[in-house]
């Protein structure tokens, strides 16, 4: 129901139209979906192949183990929206390496519903999976809401960024 798309953010000058850019997607790098350089900008646009209104939220689980909340987006039936970092219009996402390897994967999880208002903000980690097993986080819980059953879609798109 969901289609995804990267786009390549080097040369905004030729976007036109921001709302809905004329841009390239990032090239693919097999076995990833896509690649882009450390310090490079993105987008992401997304298509809704659904017969309904879909509220959407994009995660990145990063190559660092955490769990990064990017934004969420109303994405008309049949139609895609572009979206931007922290929802301003023409502000790519920043990849980053962040560690002493020359590249990491990230892999962006879209998550579309029919609910409005949902928010998926407690998927969010600010500690990595190595570091929960190590016990290196707050004795907190967080727990998600109770959902009623509706209809949900997801799709994962791998991202190599390297130096």
């Amino acid at each position: 129901m969901l289609h995804i798309e990267l786009l390549d953010c080097r040369d905004l000058t030729t976007a036109g139209d921001l709302q809905a850019p004329n841009l390239p997607q990032l090239a693919s790098d097999e076995p990833w979906d896509y690649k882009v350089r450390d310090g490079s900008g993105f987008a992401i646009r997304i298509k809704n192949r659904a017969a309904s209104l879909l509220y959407v939220t994009v995660l990145s689980c990063t190559g660092s183990g955490r769990a990064e909340y990017l934004g969420d987006i109303e994405v008309p039936a049949g139609f895609g929206q572009v979206l931007w970092r922290e929802g301003i219009l023409g502000s790519p996402f920043d990849p980053a390496v962040g560690t002493d390897q020359k590249s990491v994967v990230d892999r962006l999880i879209i998550v579309g519903t029919t609910l409005p208002d949902r928010d998926l903000h407690y998927l969010e980690s600010d500690y990595s999976f190595a570091e929960i097993v190590r016990g290196e986080r707050d004795s907190g819980s967080r727990t998600a809401p109770n959902f009623p059953a509706e209809r949900w879609t997801a799709e994962m798109v791998t991202l190599r960024i390297y130096r």
